[in-house]
């Protein structure tokens, strides 16, 4: 019986894996392999349960991307506090594939994980929010924000 629960994650993961990808890729700041986030991902909830006891594997796994996206900000946030508090003069310079990657990685994971469920996706609201674990309202809120900064940046280029 372990087997067939093996097997069936298996096809289970070769069948979402194109879009965990896509929506790591979406996610993920500039330093983050997607690839790296989604194996992580996965590998956190084989720890728990196989994929295939999951109600909504694909949605679970977004939401647990997307956690780890922000674990992964948070800890780079203080590394850097920490080294410009001994070495001030050391600037962090990103390197960005086009202007528009550079305003998305500017957003935070769950501005930019909202972003792309609603605009890439097509998730409705009330689907998005529930996957990023937020109210509606929360997610509106969250796409709004993040479409503006995008726009306010390209408007400002004109």
């Amino acid at each position: 019986m372990g087997s067939s629960k093996g097997e069936l994650d298996r096809v289970l993961f070769a069948e979402i894996y194109p879009a965990l990808w896509r929506f790591a890729s979406a996610v993920c700041d500039a330093d983050l392999d997607p690839d790296d986030v989604v194996q992580e991902a996965v590998a956190q909830v084989l720890r728990r349960q196989p994929l295939s006891d999951l109600e909504y594997p694909s949605a679970y796994l977004k939401a647990c991307i997307v956690n780890l996206v922000k674990n992964s900000h948070r800890s780079r946030s203080r590394q850097r506090s920490a080294l410009q508090r001994t070495r001030p003069e050391a600037e962090v310079v990103a390197e960005y594939p086009s202007e528009v990657a550079a305003l998305l990685f500017d957003l935070g994971a769950d501005d930019r994980a909202a972003l792309y469920l609603v605009d890439v996706e097509r998730l409705s609201h009330d689907d998005a929010a529930a996957l990023l674990g937020c109210s509606t309202p929360a997610l509106r809120k969250r796409v709004s924000r993040a479409r503006a900064h995008v726009r306010r940046h390209l408007e400002a280029e004109r």
